[in-house]
C-alpha cells in the first residue's frame, strides 16, 4: 500500500523488493498472461514535483520500469487541470482475447494500449463533461468494457466510441471495484465505498446486496468472481474482512438476483 512493489519467484514463500519501481503509493499490478516478463503497475500521486506516479510498464519482470510519456493526461480533456499535473492510475484490465490490448483507469478517464504498453491513447468515457476518476475497469466477452468511477458505471460495446450510462437505477459514483460474472457478460458486481451491488442486465439497473457494518479504513474493497464446474460461481468481496458467496447461474426463466443479499 505504501511500500512499493515486491516479487516472489517461489509461489509466495519469499519476496524481493523491486527498488526500480519508484512510486511507493502503489495501487494495482498485473502480469501479461502471454508474457510473464511484461508487467503493468499503477500508483497514486505521491506529491513529487516531477512525479513518476500513475502508470508504469516493465518488460523484464519488474527489474526496470518505464513511465510512458504517451500515457500522460491531456489537460484540456480532464475534469480539472490539476488532474494532469497530479497523475494517478488505478485499475488495470488486460483483454482476455488479446493480451496486447490493455486499459487502465486513471484520474483523467482511461488510457488504452494495443501494442502491449509501447504507446497509449486516451479513452474518455464521459458525456458532456471533462474526464474524471475511473477507479476500476474490466474487458470481457469479445471487447465489452465496463468501468466505474466518479461518473458511476459506464459501458461500451464498440471499443469506446459510444458509452452508456443509466439514470433510473444507476450505480452510485465514487471509489469502486467492478467485476463480471463468468459465462455471463451482463451480470456485473461492483463495490462502491463499502457497499456491494449487483446488476443482471449489463448495468441498466443495480441492486444492493450488502452494506456491511465494517470500516475498511478508506480502502477500496476487492471484488472478484471465479467459475465453478456446475455453472454457478463464487463472489469474493472485502478487504480487512473477506466474504465469499455462492451465486446462481443465469437462467431465462429466473430473472432475479444471482447472488445472495446480506
Amino acid at each position: 500500500e505504501f511500500g512499493g512493489l515486491y516479487r516472489s519467484n517461489d509461489s509466495g514463500k519469499t519476496w524481493k523488493f523491486l527498488p526500480s519501481h519508484l512510486p511507493f503509493a502503489t495501487w494495482r499490478v498485473a502480469v501479461d498472461p502471454a508474457d510473464a516478463n511484461k508487467v503493468y503497475a499503477t500508483s497514486f500521486y505521491d506529491g513529487r514535483v516531477n512525479s513518476l506516479a500513475g502508470l508504469n510498464v516493465s518488460r523484464d519482470g519488474g527489474a526496470t520500469w518505464t513511465h510512458p510519456a504517451s500515457a500522460a493526461a491531456n489537460t484540456s480533456l480532464c475534469e480539472r487541470p490539476t488532474k494532469a499535473t497530479n497523475p494517478s492510475a488505478f485499475g488495470i484490465a488486460i483483454d482476455p482475447d488479446r493480451s496486447r490490448h490493455v486499459i487502465v483507469g486513471t484520474n483523467c478517464g482511461l488510457d488504452e494500449t494495443n501494442d502491449a504498453g509501447a504507446t497509449w491513447t486516451p479513452l474518455y468515457p464521459h458525456v458532456g463533461k471533462g474526464a474524471d476518476d475511473v477507479w476500476s475497469v474490466v474487458i470481457h466477452d469479445g471487447g465489452v468494457i465496463d468501468a466505474c468511477g466518479d461518473d458511476g458505471h459506464m459501458r461500451t460495446t464498440d471499443g469506446g466510441r459510444n458509452w452508456a450510462t443509466r439514470d433510473s437505477v444507476p450505480l452510485p459514483s465514487g471509489r469502486c471495484s467492478i467485476a463480471v460474472a463468468p459465462r455471463n457478460g451482463n451480470l456485473l458486481v461492483a463495490v462502491v465505498g463499502e457497499d456491494l451491488f449487483e446488476s443482471i442486465d449489463g448495468g441498466n439497473t443495480w441492486s444492493l446486496l450488502q452494506s456491511p457494518e465494517v470500516d475498511f479504513g478508506g480502502r477500496v474493497p476487492v471484488v472478484a468472481t471465479n467459475a465453478r464446474s456446475d455453472s454457478s460461481f463464487d463472489l469474493w468481496y472485502g478487504d480487512i474482512q473477506l466474504w465469499r458467496a455462492s451465486c446462481r447461474p443465469a437462467r431465462p426463466d429466473d430473472p432475479g438476483p444471482r447472488c445472495p443479499a446480506g
